[in-house]
């Protein structure tokens, strides 16, 4: 069993999902979007990747190394279909040696988004992302 599986709508594993291994891995958030793209956050190096619709690794994608800070895990993700803004929360307090208040906004290309300045944050852990697309407002969770 992977890290990461794909059910058909009968409760079968779909075996042309093929994602990449991330070993000694786990997956704490997914985030599809309009166009079949994945993203998947969790306990890996650089925090969040994205897959193309095959499971496949999208290399266009490309966080900056390491993408949250050591040892920090990204929680939720929230994707935004109208402008293509991925919101990341979490543990980390930064993202690509920039500091963030565990909350962050990336750029398509997987960069760090410096228009959104979460400096501010979450005093503990941001659990869970919301946004308002009537308004454009991030409601962020945590403990």
């Amino acid at each position: 069993v992977s890290y990461l599986v794909r059910l058909n709508v009968d409760g079968t594993l779909d075996t042309g999902f093929n994602p990449p291994s991330l070993v000694g891995s786990f997956v704490r958030a997914i985030a599809l979007t309009t166009d079949g793209d994945i993203y998947i956050a969790g306990g890996f190096s650089l925090g969040i990747i994205r897959l193309n619709p095959d499971g496949s690794k999208d290399l266009a994608f490309n966080p900056p190394s390491p993408g949250v800070n050591s040892g920090a895990f990204v929680y939720d993700i929230a994707y935004v279909p109208s402008t293509g803004d991925v919101y990341i929360g979490g543990d980390f307090t930064s993202y690509g040696g920039t500091t963030r208040g565990r909350i962050a906004r990336l750029n398509s290309d997987g960069s760090l988004d410096t228009g959104f300045n979460s400096t501010i944050g979450l005093n503990g852990y941001a659990y869970t992302i919301a946004l308002d697309t009537m308004s454009n407002d991030v409601y962020v969770g945590g403990g």
